[in-house]
């Protein structure tokens, strides 16, 4: 019984690891993404002139400084692996923080392409 328990602890912490990973890569993928992405809707939107809603010029501010959060977001999640001893909760913390970096993902996407969708409604 003894080996049972061992090996699924080891299966564990590495599908602890295996999702840390996986969560890191997608931050920095996401970082990227916001980072080089965003100033090019930005010149778009800034050619053809009018306001933009708060939630985009708040999208197109943040784009420049969006690496040292996710570098941070990143520490956090690899950190934890080595930090917190319970895999249960470093799985947690790790579905937390995709669930978060997710989130803010999907609102920088639809912050900078609501006003595209407002102009072809039109």
């Amino acid at each position: 019984m003894r080996e049972v328990t061992s090996l699924s602890d080891r299966v564990a912490r590495g599908l602890s690891w295996v999702a840390a990973v996986l969560c890191a890569n997608y931050i920095g993928w996401g970082c990227y993404q916001v980072r080089w992405q965003v100033p090019v809707l930005a010149q778009l939107y800034a050619g053809l002139g009018g306001e933009l809603p708060i939630y985009t010029r708040l999208v197109i501010a943040l784009s420049n400084r969006i690496f040292p959060v996710g570098l941070l977001l990143i520490l956090l999640v690899v950190g934890k692996e080595l930090l917190v001893r319970d895999v249960i909760i470093r799985l947690e913390i790790t579905f937390i923080v995709f669930l978060a970096v997710a989130w803010l993902f999907d609102f920088s996407v639809t912050a900078m392409l609501g006003p595209a969708f407002r102009l072809l409604g039109r």
